[in-house]
């Protein structure tokens, strides 16, 4: 649905990773990211828009990640998670602000006040 890689994908990558960096001695950053408010917002405008609000976000998600060995998966129902192979702390913040910016600036509407679009 979200057209990014999943669970099982990353639970994969993770694991070769992790071999890859300890043979390396080299780091591996891991980012988690919730979908804040999801719930309401899956239950106000019904399972067909949620879905398009995820894929939405995992789009914008993938697009943050800047090198081939970085990974964006959907770990579970609204949590997503970066893979970020021989990264350091600053890098990986500056990342976690750059998907930040851009999920605020995609401003997709959650306003529970009002009836969604037919």
């Amino acid at each position: 649905m979200t057209e990014i890689p999943n669970r099982r994908e990353f639970d994969l990558r993770l694991l070769s990773e992790w071999e890859r960096g300890a043979r390396a001695g080299t780091s591996l950053t891991l980012l988690i990211i919730d979908v804040d408010f999801f719930k309401p917002y899956n239950d106000h405008y019904g399972h067909p828009q949620g879905d398009d609000c995820l894929a939405a976000v995992a789009r914008i998600l993938h697009g943050c990640m800047l090198r081939t060995s970085d990974l964006m998966a959907r770990y579970g129902g609204e949590e997503f998670v970066a893979l970020l192979p021989e990264t350091t702390p600053a890098g990986a913040m500056a990342i976690a602000k750059r998907c930040l910016s851009q999920i605020a600036a995609a401003r997709i509407p959650h306003d529970p006040l009002q009836r969604p679009p037919m």
